[in-house]
């Protein structure tokens, strides 16, 4: 009888040391179960909440303003300053600050145009609010889009669909008179509207010399009826403007055109020189000098920056994977274009982007 008890009490306990990990292993299969019905159940609006919620982090995250909460432009204090979102804090690092910066740490240059390819942009704040959305990819890469008249970005012709399609040519002059179209280019981009500059694909002669054209642009429109609307628009706000008051025309603008990246500084990875083409004491010289350059590069940026009471404007050109070839490329520049651009040196530099403004 005794042996018989041992036994029984023997298997018994070993019945319940195998109870465990079989309870154990019900009970995760019944939280599984109950996991996957709620989940099932869950609000489909829930989820969409959360993807704005993490959208809304992202933009502020990227330095982006909700629409409701972009600043109103500061009064300029001197009236050749242009409005540029963008400064230099140190050679190469960019950074994009707020609307009611762009007049302020003036003693850090202020990028107010960059030139990649044929198209040439001016990132400037507008005096209407919601003007331009700049988005940063990495320290590398600044894409900006402008927004339409309701504040949106997400229908203008930058994406596949091709809705807004349509631009206006506001006038054409060669390279050497470039300097009055970009400086209405910035009086209209101050005006909230998307100005720009477009370089023609060969040259024509013009005196002695083989010109480029730059093409004075307004973008971008739905049909040809808005831009007829556009252009009595534009004639009487800027009837003081003698460029603003001749036949404007409508144009269909090709994908490079229309691109919405800014910059993209990956490319130095293999070509890490820049020229440093000098500083310009008169701005209309540095806008000549950017547009006269513009063949000759890649990428070109001016920018602004304040030497005691005065403006200077530094031009800049690149990229290039050795000094040699960027000294190759300046050569060619002061033979065809006959200009001097004495004091220009060639650098080796790392470009990166961020958003969060010095203070």
């Amino acid at each position: 009888m005794k042996k018989l008890l041992t036994n029984w009490l023997y298997e018994s306990k070993a019945r319940n040391l195998w109870g465990i990990p079989i309870g154990i292993g019900l009970f995760v299969l019944f939280l599984l179960v109950v996991n996957l019905f709620f989940v099932g159940q869950e609000d489909p609006n829930s989820s969409v909440t959360k993807t704005l919620i993490q959208a809304e982090i992202s933009s502020e995250d990227l330095g982006l303003a909700a629409p409701s909460q972009e600043q109103e432009l500061p009064e300029k204090p001197k009236p050749e300053l242009w409005a540029s979102r963008i400064i230099e804090t140190k050679a190469g690092h960019w950074k994009v600050i707020p609307r009611d910066l762009t007049f302020k740490k003036l003693k850090t240059p202020h990028v107010m145009a960059v030139m990649r390819g044929k198209r040439l942009v001016l990132p400037l704040a507008s005096t209407e609010p919601n003007h331009f959305r700049y988005q940063l990819d990495g320290e590398s890469r600044l894409v900006f889009s402008p927004f339409d008249a309701k504040g949106s970005t997400d229908h203008l012709s930058f994406d596949r669909s091709r809705k807004y399609r349509y631009a206006l040519q506001i006038t054409t002059l060669d390279e050497t008179k470039s300097a009055q179209a970009l400086s209405l280019a910035a009086r209209l981009t101050e005006a909230g509207y998307y100005a720009y500059l477009y370089r023609s694909g060969s040259t024509r002669v013009v005196g002695e010399e083989n010109l480029y054209d730059y093409k004075l642009r307004i973008g971008y429109f739905a049909s040809e009826r808005e831009l007829n609307n556009l252009s009595a628009t534009l004639k009487a706000e800027f009837k003081d403007e003698p460029l603003m008051q001749g036949q404007f025309t409508p144009v269909l603008p090709n994908f490079e055109e229309v691109d919405q990246e800014l910059v993209d500084f990956r490319v130095q990875r293999n070509k890490p020189w820049i020229i440093n083409l000098g500083a310009f004491g008169v701005l209309d010289n540095a806008l000549t000098a950017l547009t006269r350059s513009g063949p000759f590069f890649d990428f070109l940026y001016l920018s602004q920056v304040q030497r005691k009471d005065k403006i200077i404007y530094m031009l800049k050109g690149g990229f290039f994977s050795s000094r040699s070839s960027a000294y190759g490329a300046l050569e060619k520049l002061r033979d065809d274009t006959l200009e001097g651009f004495k004091g220009a040196t060639a650098t080796q530099l790392k470009y990166k982007i961020s958003s969060s403004p010095d203070s």
